[in-house]
């Protein structure tokens, strides 16, 4: 999320970028907001799709399939995946038969996670 202003007289655009965490759920909904633990996203796809430089999703605990990122973070704002324990990618993604592939993103940190059953993560 960013919140902006516009500075006058100056006429420019200031944004500040807000760090956000998402949470990941077997029990999860991905129309939730996924703010809380009890609010959480169901999938990390759906996590993956919406996070932006800053962010952090903490995986609970159960079996993934697991996500095809394509958003970057910065050096100073690094994109955080954190599996919590027993936090298992254990089906491909989506896109490809990767657990996890971080495809032109940059600045990313994935940490946590056993992965099993897919040919590479």
């Amino acid at each position: 999320m960013f919140k902006c202003k516009v500075l006058v007289p100056a006429l420019f655009l200031f944004c500040q970028a807000n760090a956000e965490t998402y949470y990941v759920s077997n029990n999860g909904n991905n129309s939730n907001n996924g703010q809380t633990p009890q609010n959480a996203f169901k999938t990390l796809q759906h996590a993956s799709d919406i996070v932006t430089a800053g962010d952090s999703i903490i995986v609970m605990a159960g079996n993934y399939s697991g996500f095809y990122h394509t958003t970057s973070g910065t050096a100073t704002q690094r994109i955080l995946f954190k599996g919590q324990p027993g936090a298992i990618i254990n089906a491909p993604n989506g896109t490809t038969s990767d657990g996890i592939n971080l495809e032109g993103s940059s600045f990313v940190t994935v940490d946590g996670f056993e992965i099993n059953g897919v040919p590479r993560a």
